[in-house]
């Protein structure tokens, strides 16, 4: 002022320097699959360098998902991910002039990343069984390792896809007479595994009903078929679902027959005993009557009252005629039975029974007799019905 100037006191200032914030720079992701004994899927994020950047931070769906990380890290392993999930990464650049965001990537981690190891080979075995009369095929497999599902394949052509869990299957759609192929496919998404093949041939008769139970009698007779002999004769109750009968005596095979009933006239001795049974067979098997024993009497073919099996029967008729078989009965015998076989199926138990035959063909009859005071006897013969002849064509008259 007027009266002069006053100097404050100085102060040492220092210029403030003015940094830039980090510079543009670009971040990728990409999905990948770890090595080792366990592989899984991971994200391999990247960047380029951001000019002036002091630090960085990896973002995850939008949030911080790593602390602060050196100027010098420009790649990041993310481990923690889930298939079927997608993650979007962003990468922040920092320094003291402030920060840069780079540009989103978005990932979606999907099964085909980190595939699982191709299935191991499932071993296929089979067995038929029977629901009453059906056949069914029941198929089961061994375990495959790493399998997510099996497939069962009949003639090329799948029958059905069941669970890991699952490791058999029932097929009850075949047919008698028929043959199939069957092979187990195992899959999961690295890929699948066939087992072996089997074949199975069902045959015609299979899951048939075995021949129906049924009752065997037993009795010792004398055959006057020729010379007079001991002889046993058998007969049994028609068993159901049968072909064919075999008699056994002593546990032994004697005949094959196809009627019920058979004369033993073999080696049969007065006063000795003898077992037997009959055995019926069928497509479904077979079935055993019961066993006998019969006692041969020593006096088998000594009547009291001289009774005889004489019979009367034509040698030859026609078909559809009536043909008479006459039993030669002895007086002394009065309270004889009979018992006649005509040969085609059909019988009875008169004396003198009347009979016409249905077709032409030559029939073997028989006929077992016997009575109380006596003892019983059989015989047989042969009769020829031939085919009647056609009836006579009628002249027409002219008027």
């Amino acid at each position: 002022n007027n009266s002069g100037s006053t100097e404050s006191n100085t102060l040492p200032v220092t210029a403030a320097t003015c940094v830039a914030p980090p510079g543009a720079f670009a971040a990728s992701a990409t999905a990948f699959c770890t090595t080792g004994a366990s592989p899984a899927p991971g994200v391999h994020v990247t960047w380029t360098a951001s000019s002036n950047a002091a630090s960085y931070v990896v973002n995850r769906n939008g949030v911080a998902y790593t602390s602060s990380l050196s100027s010098s890290t420009q790649a990041l392993d993310d481990l923690n991910v889930t298939v079927g999930q997608t993650y979007a990464y962003t990468v922040t650049a920092a320094n003291s002039g402030g920060s840069t965001m780079s540009a989103g990537s978005s990932v979606t981690i999907t099964s085909a990343i980190c595939p699982a190891a191709p299935p191991t080979q499932p071993v296929l075995s089979e067995s038929t069984v029977c629901n009453g009369t059906s056949p069914v095929n029941h198929l089961s497999w061994t375990a495959s390792a790493n399998a997510t599902n099996y497939i069962v394949l009949r003639n090329g052509t799948t029958l059905v896809s069941l669970p890991s869990s699952t490791l058999a299957y029932d097929d009850a759609a075949v047919v008698p007479g028929q043959t199939y192929a069957y092979f187990v496919r195992a899959s999961n998404g690295g890929g699948s595994a066939d087992s072996n093949t089997i074949n199975i041939s069902l045959p015609g008769t299979i899951c048939q009903p075995p021949p129906g139970n049924f009752s065997l009698t037993a009795k010792a007779i004398c055959d006057l078929t020729s010379s007079p002999a001991a002889a046993i004769r058998l007969t049994w109750t028609a068993s159901a679902n049968t072909t064919s009968y075999a008699v056994f005596r002593a546990g032994t095979k004697i005949s094959d027959q196809t009627a019920t009933s058979f004369a033993d006239t073999t080696n049969i001795v007065a006063g000795q005993s003898y077992k037997y049974f009959v055995r019926a067979s069928g497509p479904g098997g077979t079935t055993d009557s019961d066993e006998l024993t019969v006692t041969v009497d020593a006096a088998v073919c000594q009547s009291p009252c001289s009774f005889a099996c004489a019979a009367t029967v034509a040698a030859s008729a026609s078909e559809q005629f009536p043909v008479r078989f006459s039993l030669q009965q002895q007086t002394s015998c009065d309270d004889v039975a009979a018992t006649w076989a005509f040969g085609d199926g059909t019988g009875s138990t008169e004396l003198t029974p009347v009979h016409a035959y249905a077709s032409p063909g030559t029939y073997q009859w028989s006929v077992t007799a016997g009575s109380t005071a006596s003892a019983a006897c059989q015989n047989s013969g042969t009769i020829t019905i031939t085919a009647a002849a056609p009836p006579a064509k009628r002249r027409a008259i002219r008027h």
